[in-house]
């Protein structure tokens, strides 16, 4: 999946489900969490990497795991997560 079919769905979302979506996802992050992604978000070559390395179902995953009743930091630090993370951060 390239980088722009991902960003694509993202922005095609409903806006107040996207903040939703946003709001949660940054909710289960802890501080030293957010502060990692904001840096990987900064480093262009880092960034190209893992958009370049993303599939489709990374999308659907994200979007199911984070919609669900489940919480969101259970979700993120679930191992299928964490293991598609490392691959994708590689």
């Amino acid at each position: 999946m390239s980088q722009n079919d991902f960003l694509d769905q993202i922005k095609s979302m409903d806006k107040k489900d996207r903040r939703a979506l946003l709001e949660k996802l940054t909710s289960a992050l802890t501080p030293e969490q957010q502060k990692q992604v904001k840096s990987i978000m900064q480093d262009k070559e880092q960034m190209e990497k893992i958009q370049n390395n993303l599939r489709e179902d990374d999308f659907h995953t994200l979007i199911d795991g984070l919609s669900g009743k489940e919480d969101a930091r259970d979700f993120l630090n679930s191992p299928q997560v964490q293991s598609r993370l490392r691959e994708l951060l590689r």
